[in-house]
């Protein structure tokens, strides 16, 4: 699926545990953390399926590269509804050193499904989120949500949905406190922080 392809390299935190079933497979769900330069780290979820791979194989402090795509599902619960996403792993190599290098890369081609939203941040960053719907071959497709910054952000403020467009960048974890009637709770979001993209149809308000 060359419009949606994911390209990770980093450590396994947590052993894989059973996810769910699907057309006689089973599918399984584990951490793997991923070292940005500025040393912090993203922490994202990676499912793979018993039948390309034993789960058991994958321990923590593992290191793994990952080739596959971004999906996204709706999750119920508790008569909510929140999006759900996740790195399908479609292929998985043990890593011979555990010096080799993190790494952390996505491509999306897909289309503008919400009018953008522009912003500055509290340091006064110029920003502008997107949601992009990207097809799969079954005719579904996946929402992904993106951060777009600076003069990207200034390009995509005016866009309207339809607009298809070709992002480059990294998928990012974020923690954040939700207020509930009683108190607060902890958090994780996830996105697709954007370092290039090209508009292929320029659709404009």
């Amino acid at each position: 699926m060359h419009n949606n392809i994911v390209k990770l390299t980093g450590q396994v935190i947590s052993a894989p545990i059973f996810s769910h079933s699907s057309y006689e497979d089973n599918y399984y769900i584990f951490s793997l953390s991923i070292n940005r330069l500025s040393q912090t780290s993203d922490i994202l979820p990676i499912i793979i399926t018993s039948k390309k791979l034993d789960p058991a194989s994958i321990t923590p402090e593992s290191k793994l590269s990952i080739y596959g795509d971004y999906r996204s599902f709706n999750f119920h619960s508790d008569d909510t509804t929140h999006l759900s996403l996740n790195v399908f792993a479609k292929k998985i190599d043990f890593c011979d050193s555990k010096e080799t290098p993190d790494s952390n890369e996505i491509i999306l081609n897909g289309y503008l499904c919400k009018a953008p939203i522009f912003r500055k941040t509290p340091l006064n960053r110029t920003v502008c989120d997107i949601l992009l719907a990207v097809n799969r071959p079954n005719r579904k497709s996946d929402y992904i949500p993106c951060i777009v910054w600076g003069k990207n952000a200034e390009l995509c403020k005016d866009l309207i949905t339809g607009t298809n467009l070709n992002i480059k960048g990294r998928i990012q974890s974020r923690s954040y406190q939700k207020k509930t009637e009683t108190a607060y709770s902890e958090k994780t979001a996830y996105e697709v922080s954007v370092s290039h993209i090209e508009v292929l149809n320029k659709n404009l308000e």
